[in-house]
C-alpha cells in the first residue's frame, strides 16, 4: 500500500513539472518527491494512525475506566466505630454494607445485594443517631443487629 502511495506521489510530481514545461533535474525531482513523501507520512501519522473508537460505545461501556470502582468496591468501615461511620461517604457505607451482607449470604444476586446493602446502610444510620460520640460502639456490632432484624 505504501509503495503505491509513493508511486502516485512521484508520478504526480513528474506530471506537475511536465505540465508546466519546467525543466527539472533528476536530483531536484528526487528531492521534491522525497519531500512530498515525508509530508504525506507526517500527515498520515498525525491524522490517520489514531485508533477509531465508537464514542457511544466507549461512554456506555460497563467498566470504561480501570480506575473507576464498582458500587460494591472500596468499603473500609469493617472495623470502624460509629463515630467514623457518621463521617464516612455514602459510597464507602454502601460498599462496606455489601461486604457484610455478602458474608452472610454467599449466593445473593448483585441487584438483591445492592438493595439489601442500601437497607443496611439506612438501618445503621438510624441506629447511629441514638449513639453518642463518646460511645465507642463498632459498626460490625450494629450491622449484625440490623441484619438480624432485617431477616425477621
Amino acid at each position: 500500500m505504501l509503495i503505491i502511495i509513493f508511486l502516485i506521489i512521484g508520478l504526480s510530481v513528474f506530471l506537475y513539472f511536465k505540465k508546466f514545461k519546467q525543466k527539472i533535474s533528476v536530483t531536484n525531482y528526487i528531492i521534491y518527491t522525497l519531500g512530498i513523501i515525508v509530508l504525506a507520512i507526517f500527515i498520515k501519522g498525525m491524522y490517520f494512525d489514531k485508533p477509531v473508537t465508537n464514542v457511544y460505545y466507549e461512554s456506555n461501556k460497563p467498566n470504561a475506566s480501570t480506575s473507576e470502582k464498582s458500587w460494591y468496591e472500596g468499603g473500609t468501615l469493617h472495623k470502624a466505630t460509629i463515630d467514623e461511620w457518621k463521617i464516612a461517604s455514602e459510597e464507602n457505607k454502601l460498599a462496606t454494607c455489601a461486604d457484610f451482607i455478602a458474608s452472610f449470604n454467599k449466593s445473593i444476586s448483585m441487584p438483591e445485594l445492592k438493595i439489601k446493602a442500601a437497607s443496611l446502610v439506612v438501618c445503621i444510620d438510624e441506629a447511629a443517631k441514638g449513639i453518642s460520640f463518646k460511645n465507642k460502639e463498632t459498626v460490625p456490632s450494629v450491622a449484625s443487629l440490623c441484619i438480624q432484624t432485617m431477616k425477621q
